[in-house]
């Protein structure tokens, strides 16, 4: 797993505002929230404490337009939530009593391309979480399921809640992580993933227009008749090949996306263009120069969802701050500070 290194940019911004949790850490280094849109925050907030264990602050509702709703809408509530440890990885929770339940990934199949597919997180105990999280009424593709990557063997359960939000728990068998008080609840989100059909599209916004850095690829099949994380069927596990490619801004950050596709399942593709909707719906940059991601994408023509404008985060102050879409519709939020 990929180690944190702290050090990044400290000229950019004075001490002060670095000691909001995870700012510094994240700073040109990897996603510091992922922003999830429901109507109904109360299962979240339950899995959040009761299940993983990690911390639920109220915040102030940030003021304009939101990206996880190209259309914008009007918070009703606001909370920040992660574990204990101040790194990246946070969740913010948005409240919107506006939209409808026509929620983009509500009724996904993990195989359908588009938008953000889940969180994951790093746990000693799945099978436990995963009990813990159905008594709250959480679903599963499957329960959880060993994996095997090149001699480190993995147990995983993808979480299915309400709203399009899942969340994905890791649990690391060979070789053991040495127990820690998080890893008996959820460790921090990680990492978080999105399916699409166009790999080589995705390779081109997030590697050649945005200058991530790929930390790993490549393809894994799983065992013929076996169910697998992903509900597949047991008849066509052993047929259908997963091609991933985990991605960063840089190789050494604290997060990453990783892009999965599935090659053998033909799923439904869901809208490209973000509209208001319910999940996981944006991932959220700290950067200590936005203008160098808009020189990136307006010299590859990318057209952004919102254009940079100030406006306040809380609890980072004023932000400049711009949205864009990935080619199959994954909401990416860039932002600085405005007054560091």
């Amino acid at each position: 797993m990929i180690a944190l290194l702290l050090a990044c940019c400290a000229s950019a911004l004075s001490a002060e505002p670095t000691r909001v949790d995870g700012y510094a850490e994240a700073l040109d280094r990897g996603w510091l929230e992922a922003v999830i849109t429901v109507r109904h925050p109360q299962a979240v907030l339950q899995l959040a404490e009761q299940v993983a264990g990690w911390r639920v602050e109220p915040m102030p509702t940030a003021d304009g337009v939101t990206a996880s709703a190209a259309g914008g809408f009007a918070p009703a509530r606001e909370w920040r939530v992660g574990d204990s440890s101040g790194q990246p990885g946070v969740l913010r929770l948005i409240q919107a009593d506006a939209l409808s339940a026509a929620a983009v990934r509500s009724s996904a199949q993990p195989w359908d391309t588009g938008g953000h597919f889940s969180v994951m997180t790093r746990s000693n105990d799945a099978e436990g979480r995963w009990r813990a999280a159905e008594a709250l009424g959480w679903g599963a593709w499957n329960a959880p399921v060993e994996l095997d990557f090149a001699g480190v063997r993995l147990a995983n359960v993808i979480l299915r809640g309400p709203e399009g939000v899942n969340v994905s728990i890791y649990e690391r068998r060979v070789p053991r992580l040495p127990d820690a008080p998080d890893l008996r609840g959820l460790r921090r989100p990680f990492n978080a993933m999105q399916i699409v059909r166009d790999a080589a599209a995705a390779r081109r916004f997030y590697v050649d227009i945005l200058k991530f850095e790929v930390l790993a690829e490549g393809r894994y099949r799983g065992a013929p008749g076996v169910v697998n994380n992903f509900g597949m069927p047991a008849n066509l596990a052993g047929e259908v090949t997963l091609e991933y490619m985990i991605l960063a801004p840089v190789k050494a950050g604290p997060t990453q996306i990783e892009v999965v596709r599935f090659d053998g399942i033909e799923g439904r593709a869901l809208p490209v263009d973000p509209v208001p909707t319910l999940g996981i719906t944006a991932l959220r940059f700290p950067v200590s120069r936005l203008s160098l991601i808009e020189e990136r994408l307006r010299a590859a023509n990318w057209p952004l969802l919102h254009a940079a404008t100030v406006r306040q985060l809380p609890p980072y102050g004023r932000v400049r701050w711009l949205a864009v879409s990935s080619p199959e519709g994954a909401v990416l939020e860039f932002f600085e500070l405005s007054d560091p």
